[in-house]
């Protein structure tokens, strides 16, 4: 009701920002296939690619926690 006006003690309702069912947003399954194929294409790259065993992986976030910094070493050329 009166999405429009800004209302302080509008009472709280369930959030449908990213839908549900079908209407679910795509971006979720975007994203996913994004980090798939992204992956695919660095180890196709460099097959030797692992976690840097010196360095400390950082993960950051309450709400949207995520790793921050994934160092990473491999053999050059």
């Amino acid at each position: 009701e009166n999405p429009d006006a800004y209302v302080l003690d509008r009472p709280r309702k369930p959030n449908a920002s990213f839908g549900y069912s079908q209407h679910y947003c795509s971006g979720n399954s975007l994203s996913r296939e994004i980090g798939r194929i992204s992956l695919e294409e660095l180890f196709a790259a460099a097959p030797d690619v692992r976690l840097d065993p010196d360095a400390k992986v950082e993960i950051q976030g309450w709400r949207f926690r995520g790793v921050t910094r994934l160092p990473a070493v491999w053999s050059a050329g």
